[in-house]
């Protein structure tokens, strides 16, 4: 669990300490649930720690911003629900050993070569509606089932 903890720290202190990341903050277009630095996963149990925030490279909060306004001005109201954004090539590796050798190993990305999550530019959402419902995606969060 050190090595998770260390693993975990030294990925906030690069991302604080880089341009090329964007923190995003709850807000009119998007509100965080940031599932892995919670219980409510696959995994049960908060991975995340310190890393209980999300961001994104620049390039892709950009194109968040655009994903947002676009939802704001189709449907006023409405907004992005962010499960998870940049994820800690460490925690990468924890959600692996959950599924290698399992069907979930085709949803997981392999630690050894990363995932999106692991460079900032893949994110996890939902959308709510103007009431806060969260919208029937036809899967939820750390769904395995083709459907997702």
């Amino acid at each position: 669990m050190n090595e998770l903890l260390e693993g975990v720290n030294r990925s906030l202190s690069f991302v604080l300490s880089s341009q090329e990341y964007v923190e995003l903050k709850p807000g009119p277009r998007w509100d965080l649930d940031i599932r892995y630095a919670s219980t409510n996963n696959f995994v049960g149990t908060d991975m995340y720690g310190v890393f209980n925030r999300a961001f994104l490279h620049r390039i892709s909060a950009e194109m968040l911003t655009q994903a947002s306004n676009h939802l704001a001005a189709a449907h006023p109201g409405f907004k992005f629900l962010i499960y998870d954004a940049l994820r800690p090539r460490s925690i990468q590796r924890v959600l692996w050993n959950h599924v290698v050798g399992t069907p979930g190993e085709q949803y997981i990305g392999n630690p050894d070569r990363g995932s999106m999550h692991n460079f900032g530019f893949a994110v996890d959402l939902t959308v709510v509606d103007a009431e806060g419902s969260i919208l029937d995606m036809g899967a939820g969060f750390d769904d395995f089932r083709d459907i997702a």
